[in-house]
């Protein structure tokens, strides 16, 4: 089967472990992946919905090791059950409230992989104060749209898994725009900032009148923030 790029992204962010959870399966395409490459042994998929869940049942074989829960975010989830969770496809603020619902059971994993589709930055900001360490971030860009993955773990994990020197440090602190960039997403990235600079440029062009004072000079320093890290990624 072909899978998304997106999916392969995040997939290529799974470290070898025995048991994973994907909250939100969707399709259950993730896990079938895992699964396919050895990554894990088993896996626990969960929706909020039962569609979701029907459709995911239809990826699998009867004797897959997979168990398929019906429940909220990480409710169908025992504390130490599952290695690493994924939560994929999802805005930043829902996949916030998911974690923080039961920080307990959060961070008794060894890592999380999450790829928001909004509110990155809102997410990443959270994260960094309430336990986690970001590992890394991974962008992906496939058919216009870049997609963000945050690898984190928390700190009492004291986990290496992700860790490594191949990497770009972004240098500032609006995590809008990523925090510890992989090396290997260096390319889709670039797009990332060139996407992000006309959206704030568009946005400084219809503001910077004497009435929008205050969101042309919020445009304005997102294009600088933007030029900083182009001209860091340079040397």
């Amino acid at each position: 089967m072909n899978f998304s790029k997106r999916i392969e992204g995040i997939a290529a962010c799974i470290d070898p472990i025995q048991v994973i959870a994907d909250i939100g399966t969707d399709h259950g395409y993730l896990p079938q992946l895992l699964l396919a490459e050895h990554k894990t042994q088993k896996a626990i998929l969960t929706d909020v919905n039962e569609g979701p869940l029907n459709n995911a049942k239809n990826t699998f074989s009867a004797d897959s090791p997979v168990e398929f829960r019906l429940g909220n975010g990480l409710e169908p989830i025992f504390k130490g059950e599952v290695d690493a969770c994924v939560i994929a496809g999802m805005g930043g603020e829902l996949i916030r409230s998911i974690l923080e619902h039961d920080p307990e059971k959060t961070l008794s994993m060894s890592f999380l992989v999450l790829q928001p589709m909004t509110e990155q930055g809102i997410l990443r900001q959270w994260l960094m104060s309430n336990g986690f360490e970001i590992l890394y971030d991974a962008y992906v860009y496939e058919r216009g749209k870049i997609y963000e993955i945050i690898k984190v773990a928390p700190h009492e994990a004291n986990c290496i898994l992700g860790k490594s020197d191949d990497v770009f440090s972004v240098p500032t602190d609006d995590l809008e725009f990523g925090y510890r960039i992989l090396a290997r997403s260096i390319e889709a990235y670039q797009i990332f900032l060139e996407l992000r600079f006309k959206k704030y440029n568009a946005i400084y062009q219809n503001t910077k009148s004497a009435d929008y004072y205050e969101q042309a000079e919020n445009a304005l320093l997102k294009l600088q923030t933007i030029e900083k890290i182009k001209r860091q990624l340079e040397t």
